[in-house]
């Protein structure tokens, strides 16, 4: 019989949520002999994942869909992958066990949560800690993530698996050409991915164009807007999300990746930008694995390194083309497929583990 697995995320094809994003491939490349997966949608799911006979795809309605949800939780899956509907896991782990049915919740901590929690609501920190409290199987994506999560909660962890990137997909251009370096920027606009440091080096480096790739979320992008006019930026444009399909090109097309964010656990778009032949600079502070620092880009511990980094690799082609071929060959560590393979061993292990109680 093959495992069932719950993916709690919505899959819809214009949802860019990295958590998302990572659900979908690794359901997609789960061995069909062995595993069946069920992942939700509110409207139009991943066109990749219809019609598949080992995943069942379940549309959520608009009025009640929160029911719908919760009951599926109680459809005998083997495994529930990822807590991160934390107010539907916790109301599930206060029942009884034998109403759960012996599923088993795997968590995968992306990042530091204390860090990320401090920008929620403050009960949803206690929620987490209750229900992860509750979760005993835990893999973290870095030995930095893990680390983090003992350190504040108390959390163990029970491996390191590493977010992935399609390497089938994300591939260099032929050549890079542009006259000028392009600096692209891909994440959230919010405070703490650091689109306003961005825009500080699009002030500092006016001859240069730089692209914002990214959602709103709150009022930081109002900031973004005052520092747009403060500048008066002309070097400088802001593009709504796109599906992978998109962003490759858009990669493409670029030179450097500037990634300012304050906490990570990988990165994953400098995996991405990283396979498509581009160099990336990032702080030090969360030791992420996705960039060899001097070799796929640097690593650094300041905005002023950062600065002064990203001003090295702007005036240096070849340094550029010889960090870009070098994340290339890097980022194949990181490829879905043996990301996946990793998580079907770990799977494995959860139900021969819950068959042996």
């Amino acid at each position: 019989m093959k495992i069932r697995i719950f993916f709690t995320n919505y899959i819809d094809i214009d949802n860019f949520n990295a958590q998302s994003l990572n659900a979908r491939e690794i359901a997609l490349r789960l061995n069909p002999d062995l595993f069946q997966s069920t992942l939700f949608y509110e409207r139009s799911p991943d066109p990749r994942l219809v019609n598949k006979p080992h995943i069942r795809l379940i549309k959520i309605p608009g009025r009640l869909g929160t029911l719908k949800i919760f009951a599926e939780f109680f459809q005998g899956h083997d495994i529930i992958f990822r807590a991160n509907l934390i107010r539907f896991t916790y109301l599930y782990l206060l029942l009884p066990r034998f109403l759960r049915r012996g599923s088993k919740i795997v968590e995968w901590f992306e990042a530091p949560s204390v860090e990320h929690l401090v920008w929620e609501p403050h009960y949803l920190e206690i929620l987490y800690k209750l229900v992860i409290s509750r979760v005993p199987d835990r893999i973290a994506m870095t030995e930095f993530t893990a680390e983090s999560q003992f350190q504040y909660y108390g959390f163990n962890s029970n491996g390191l698996i590493p977010v992935g990137v399609d390497t089938q997909l994300f591939v260099p251009p032929p050549q890079r050409d542009n006259k000028v370096p392009v600096v692209l920027f891909v994440g959230t606009l919010i405070e703490r991915k650091g689109p306003h440091l961005v825009l500080l080096a699009a002030h500092l480096f006016p001859q240069v164009k730089f692209i914002l790739v990214g959602a709103k979320r709150g009022a930081f992008h109002m900031v973004l807007q005052q520092l747009m006019k403060k500048w008066d930026l002309r070097n400088v444009e802001f593009v709504d999300p796109m599906p992978h399909s998109q962003l490759v090109g858009l990669m493409q097309r670029c030179d450097i990746l500037l990634h300012p964010s304050e906490t990570e656990s990988i990165g994953k778009v400098i995996i991405e930008v990283g396979a498509s032949g581009m160099p990336a600079l990032m702080f030090d502070r969360y030791r992420s694995p996705a960039v060899l620092d001097g070799v796929t880009g640097f690593q650094v511990k300041n905005m002023e390194q950062m600065l002064d980094r990203l001003n090295l690799l702007l005036e240096d082609k070849e340094l550029r083309q010889r960090m870009g071929n070098a994340a290339i060959d890097y980022a194949r560590k990181f490829d879905w497929t043996i990301i996946t393979k990793k998580w079907e061993m770990e799977f494995l292990k959860l139900v021969e583990k819950q068959e042996d109680r």
